[in-house]
């Protein structure tokens, strides 16, 4: 199986500075947990995103219009995927979607960009609340180089989520983020950095790369 640097540097900031105690890589939900799920609470919130997404002036699409929510389900996938435990329940879920683009971060225009970002987040948030029947959760959504023009994109694609997300019951206990460049930096890439002497997990490859890196360090 392949894995890709972004996900094992997100596995080892959720184990090593977000403290989950159960972690799982490129997580998707099988087909049969997801039969009848038109069916639930998270149908009526998939119409509305198709529709446009929000009341806001531009629509945002995000949906083709012949899906169903099975199938927009079916095909997302959390880059990483966080459990964190207390006497035996779940008491913080963190599913983190993780973009390495080393020119920047790029899905088309800033349009097309701030779209799939917002697509991540929602449907990570849907994830969450249907398939998984977590309580609540956050979603993250990390990439280390963006420029500005689109991190301006990308932050108010955000901020029309958490808009959205606080008017529709089943979502408004699922909390979003967005850490990019120096933010990147600063909450991930640092953090993880700075654990990187203590961790022996060879397991763990983005890690255990930075140690065979520091050996020849003068």
């Amino acid at each position: 199986m392949k894995i890709e640097v972004g996900e094992s540097l997100a596995l080892s900031w959720l184990r090593h500075v977000r403290r989950c105690q159960v972690v799982q890589i490129n997580w998707k939900a099988t087909p049969d947990i997801l039969v009848g799920v038109e069916d639930g609470p998270l149908g009526a919130v998939f119409d509305t995103i198709r529709r446009g997404f929000d009341e806001a002036a531009e629509p945002m699409p995000l949906v083709k219009k012949t899906a169903s929510l099975k199938q927009w389900l079916q095909q997302g996938e959390v880059d990483a995927l966080g459990l964190k435990l207390r006497a035996g329940r779940v008491e913080e879920a963190i599913a983190v979607d993780i973009a390495f683009h080393e020119g920047g971060l790029q899905y088309g225009s800033k349009a097309e960009t701030s779209a799939r970002v917002a697509k991540k987040l929602l449907r990570t948030a849907l994830l969450l609340r249907g398939p998984l029947a977590l309580e609540a959760g956050t979603v993250v959504f990390a990439s280390p180089k963006v420029s500005p023009a689109t991190a301006k994109a990308v932050v108010a694609a955000l901020e029309r989520v958490r808009a959205f997300a606080s008017t529709v019951d089943v979502l408004r206990s699922v909390s979003f983020e967005v850490l990019i460049g120096d933010g990147f930096h600063e909450q991930i890439l640092a953090k993880v950095l700075d654990t990187a002497s203590d961790v022996a997990d060879t397991s763990e490859l983005f890690l255990r790369s930075v140690q065979l890196v520091r050996l020849f360090d003068r």
